[in-house]
């Protein structure tokens, strides 16, 4: 159905999808203006579709760089409190601390059956040496007497004695254990160690 109506002074041709329509889309001709028919012989702007789509389109796009700048900010909180924290951090030791980025944590064990055990009297001594951990001063050390028997009879196996960069020697107490030297290897005993310090 193709009628005139008259909107303001200027009168358009719109064609109809059906007779008496109350509702319906309508396109001036040679316009980029639509019509939708709300009640009959009255008609409502409601905008260029492809002008609405071009505003959708940047509004999109300004929402998904908002979220690209958001993400891209927190990853790089994250990064810089990753930076921030030290992996090792030490208060204190025997000497003045250096640099955190060369705390390091090191560990090792003398071994089962692998320990040598020298003579202290009837007791025992044992030197470990740690100079691979590559220290360049004095760590703190945290030690433990491992074994399958006796072993927690023993006294001295938490005591650290001489402390350098490269090793520290323990003193065991081991006829407290009510066994002699010759025993230790057989019954397991072996030192395990936890080194914390600065290589540079």
């Amino acid at each position: 159905v193709v009628s005139t109506q008259s909107t303001g002074n200027t009168e358009y041709q719109i064609q109809s999808s059906g007779i008496n329509a109350e509702y319906g889309k309508y396109r001036i001709p040679n316009t980029k203006q639509w019509y939708q028919r709300r009640v009959r012989g009255s008609f409502l702007v409601i905008g260029d579709p492809t002008e609405d789509l071009l505003k959708m389109t940047l509004k999109l796009s300004l929402i998904f760089l908002a979220l690209c700048v958001l993400v891209s900010n927190i990853e790089a909180g994250l990064e810089k409190k990753r930076k921030g924290s030290p992996k090792v951090q030490i208060l204190n030791g025997e000497e003045a601390n250096s640099d955190e980025s060369c705390a390091k944590i090191c560990s090792g064990t003398t071994g089962r059956g692998k320990t040598t055990f020298n003579a202290y009297g009837n007791n025992a001594y044992v030197d470990v040496n740690m100079a691979e951990c590559g220290f360049v001063k004095i760590p703190s050390v945290v030690i433990s007497l491992e074994g399958s028997s006796s072993h927690w009879l023993v006294k001295g196996s938490s005591s650290v004695y001489n402390t350098t960069p490269n090793g520290f020697r323990v003193y065991l107490y081991n006829e407290g254990a009510g066994v002699n030297r010759n025993q230790l290897s057989g019954l397991g005993w072996n030192l395990d160690w936890v080194a914390v310090g600065f290589t540079c």
